[in-house]
């Protein structure tokens, strides 16, 4: 059985727990304050975003300028295989016209 203070402790916590769920008070944000869109929070995403994109921009960069690199390495490559080849071949015919010397 509940006793006289118990009662009064539970009616009291009760309405604690109203007034915290119930309307707004003086102290709290009105609901016009709430809704509404607020510059600066807009700005601090537009340079965040802007910092993030010219971070890309720059990896991006580094990126066509590694592929533009290992593509010049590759025909390079190539190209000095080629000139080997040709120079190989006609050392080759130079030596089965000239004569033997035995």
């Amino acid at each position: 059985m509940l006793v006289a203070a118990d009662r009064e402790d539970v009616a009291a916590k009760s309405r604690e727990v109203q007034q915290k769920t119930g309307q707004p008070t003086d102290r709290s944000m009105p609901p016009v304050t709430i809704t509404i869109v607020i510059p600066s929070a807009m700005i601090a995403t537009k340079v965040k975003l802007r910092a993030t994109l010219k971070i890309l921009f720059e990896v991006a960069k580094e990126l066509v300028a590694n592929d533009r690199k290992m593509q010049g390495q590759a025909y390079r490559n190539r190209t000095q295989k080629a000139c080997r080849e040709v120079s190989q071949e006609r050392s080759g015919n130079l030596a089965r016209l000239m004569p033997s010397s035995n």
